[in-house]
């Protein structure tokens, strides 16, 4: 038995009996709730057992090494920074910041990027949706509307090395007449009506996309009649269209690139003229806007700044458009002539956003037109006629926010009816500029 255990217990008897004599001879008191003694024994016999056990050698400490904080302090002082490049709907990035995550509409402008992509996408406030499935390969739909009352249907293919989409939208009719002493024909063609493909592809760190577009923007008509009996022929032709072709280079893909641009070329035909042809004699008029149009442009944007869970870009979208417009003649003179303009349109943008946690996600933008400045060259009534200008235009702002959970996320957008009377969607008005969703598979 331990020699240093049996003195202990014999100095606690000799000093409980000689307390209880003197109880004996004392008024008697309250006892404690606790038992001291008791307590006294239990720690020594604590104490007496722990030297008495066998002691783990201890490792001889280095100075020089400083303990690492502990878990629970270390996660005090981490976040987790959101993604914000994920793909977004077309209620985000309305100031078209280059830096900007992509939306669906930029990657189906895009066709390669929709590669790998299993989606659908449900828009019901502008009435646009987007589906995209396959395995080695992605096939996609998209419908929306386009001006006047045509719906428009794209379908395209995305492979790892290349995409293609073509779309249209059709509003055409056709009418032959066969009479007795006259042929007649007509077609006409609504305001609305569009065809379209794009190509694209990736060059490295780069991507190239090239895209033709037909559009009619007025309603048009053409009308061929022939009289058997008097060998008449006579045509009228309604051109109203736009035919643009385009070629732009970026440094997309854009997911975390601090700094993001794209350089662009593009080519327009803005027609809207009339022709007739009496037997042999043939008229054309033209509008004074009918033109062809070259326009570089340069966009760029980068992150200015950035936190655990929010970021601000800045960007600038720059184009210089120069219009070489129709001569307008008569049987006698010209009527205008020599008509040039060239201009440089720049458009500063702001996008900021901040992450609420892993499910809500705030975004808005501003953007600023500029024109910063103009010049104009013409020769009408016998005079030349030189003009220049500098303007500032208008300034937009956005707000919206999104929500993600698991496979599927809803982005929507306010218009500033909104600011202006909450209560407007009650009367019938729409406050809600954009809401879509997605649902990922």
């Amino acid at each position: 038995m331990n020699m240093k255990l049996i003195s202990a217990v014999a100095a606690l008897a000799v000093s409980v009996a000689v307390a209880q004599e003197a109880n004996d001879s004392a008024v008697a008191v309250q006892e404690p709730a606790v038992d001291s003694n008791a307590v006294a024994v239990e720690a020594m016999v604590a104490s007496s057992e722990a030297e008495s056990a066998p002691k783990a050698e201890e490792p001889a400490t280095d100075s020089s090494k400083v303990a690492p904080p502990s878990p629970e302090v270390a996660s005090e002082k981490v976040t987790s920074t959101p993604n914000f490049d994920v793909l977004r709907s077309r209620a985000y990035n309305i100031v078209e910041n280059q830096a900007a995550a992509a939306t669906i509409a930029d990657n189906l402008g895009k066709p390669h990027e929709m590669h790998g992509s299993k989606l659908v996408y449900l828009e019901p406030s502008l009435e646009y949706a987007a589906v995209a499935f396959g395995e080695t390969n992605t096939y996609f739909l998209s419908f929306q509307n386009t001006t006047g009352s045509h719906g428009l249907v794209s379908a395209g293919l995305a492979t790892a090395a290349f995409g293609v989409e073509i779309y249209a939208a059709i509003g055409k009719t056709w009418t032959l007449r066969d009479e007795s002493n006259r042929d007649y024909s007509e077609s006409n063609v609504e305001a609305g009506d569009e065809i379209g493909a794009i190509y694209s592809m990736g060059l490295g760190d780069l991507d190239l996309t090239v895209s033709a577009d037909w559009l009619t923007t007025s309603y048009e008509s053409s009308t061929n009649t022939d009289v058997n009996s008097s060998k008449n022929h006579f045509e009228n032709e309604k051109d109203y269209w736009d035919l643009r072709v385009k070629a732009a280079v970026s440094n997309t893909p854009r997911k975390n690139k601090v700094f993001a641009w794209s350089a662009g070329l593009s080519f327009l035909r803005h027609n809207l003229t009339e022709r007739t042809l009496d037997e042999d004699e043939e008229t054309l008029k033209a509008s004074l806007d009918s033109r062809i149009e070259i326009e570089p442009s340069f966009n760029v944007g980068l992150e200015i700044l950035k936190a655990n869970n929010a970021r601000v870009l800045l960007g600038l979208n720059t184009r210089i458009p120069f219009a070489i417009f129709d001569n307008i003649e008569n049987k006698k003179n010209y009527t205008r002539r020599d008509h040039l303009s060239v201009g440089v349109i720049t458009r500063p943008n702001i996008l900021a956003e901040l992450a609420l946690n892993d499910n809500w996600l705030l975004f808005g933008g501003a953007s600023y037109r500029w024109n910063v400045f103009a010049t104009e060259y013409l020769y009408e009534a016998d005079s030349d006629i030189n003009a220049f200008a500098m303007k500032s235009g208008t300034v937009n702002v956005d707000a919206g926010v999104r929500f993600q959970y698991k496979n599927y996320a809803v982005e929507a957008a306010i218009n500033n009816a909104f600011f202006n009377n909450p209560l407007a969607g009650f009367n019938g008005n729409t406050f809600i500029a954009n809401f879509g969703g997605f649902i990922h598979f």
